[in-house]
């Protein structure tokens, strides 16, 4: 790197061309590499701009639904050293491979061979650490799918999106004078992807009432797979939680 000015590193972004979030999240990733004076470009290839692509480049960040452009840009003569891939939602890498419904006999096969092919790819990214998440609902999801253990450890691969609240607001003070704070998660209680971030929800919520000597009540709406696991693991918090699995329909509020 060179210190004050460009730092010697060629990085490509490879953008999906749609509206959405994903874009809006690499376009940010390349201002702010821009900004950190890194040599960077950005672009789309269905839109015919190879052209100005440099021959080599030290790194390509490239959004999981965009797998394809790696065999593109091989087959363009550009050189690739290191990949890597955001895997941005929750089912985002798994239909990069395989995302149509399979009737016929030939598409479930077809679909078994590209699971087989999806799962080995993931493998091979983990230990390669090209593979990042941009959150606990995806990484979770992901690892299910393929039916993979997701431990503590798989934390490593999430980069979060990154908000510019004010520290003040983030982190707010608490007047022990104040009344008990409450707290509600409403929403299903599923190993399929909620079960990871309500646990770290619960014990975020731990560490805060315990720095600021908080009163709270947290209650979840809701019921599911994981209810019972929740359970458990709110018997360690410092405060009270309730459980509502469900509301009959004449106490329901619209």
């Amino acid at each position: 790197m060179c210190r004050g000015g460009i730092k010697h590193m060629e990085i490509l972004i490879c953008r999906q061309g749609l509206f959405g979030g994903t874009d809006k999240l690499l376009d940010r990733l390349y201002g702010w590499l821009k900004g950190e004076n890194y040599s960077v470009d950005i672009c789309c290839l269905s839109e015919t701009e190879m052209d100005r692509l440099r021959r080599c480049y030290e790194l390509v960040i490239i959004p999981s639904s965009q797998l394809g452009n790696l065999y593109e840009l091989s087959n363009r003569g550009i050189r690739i050293k290191r990949v890597l891939m955001w895997i941005m939602g929750m089912g985002a890498f798994s239909d990069a491979y395989y995302n149509y419904p399979a009737s016929s006999f030939f598409d479930k096969m077809l679909q078994v061979l590209y699971k087989k092919e999806a799962e080995a790819a993931l493998k091979w990214l983990l230990r390669k650490r090209a593979v990042v998440f941009t959150d606990s609902v995806g990484i979770y999801n992901t690892f299910q799918v393929f039916h993979m253990k997701c431990s503590d450890t798989c934390q490593e691969n999430i980069v979060p999106i990154a908000i510019n609240v004010p520290s003040e607001k983030l982190y707010p003070s608490h007047d022990n004078r104040k009344s008990l704070i409450n707290i509600s998660w409403i929403g299903r209680v599923s190993t399929d992807f909620k079960e990871i971030p309500l646990r770290h929800l619960l014990q975020d919520l731990d560490d805060w009432a315990r720095t600021q000597n908080a009163e709270v009540e947290f209650t979840i709406v809701g019921d599911g797979d994981a209810l019972e696991r929740i359970k458990k693991e709110a018997e360690n918090v410092s405060y009270r939680v309730n459980f509502i699995q469900n509301i009959p329909d004449r106490k329901s509020v619209v």
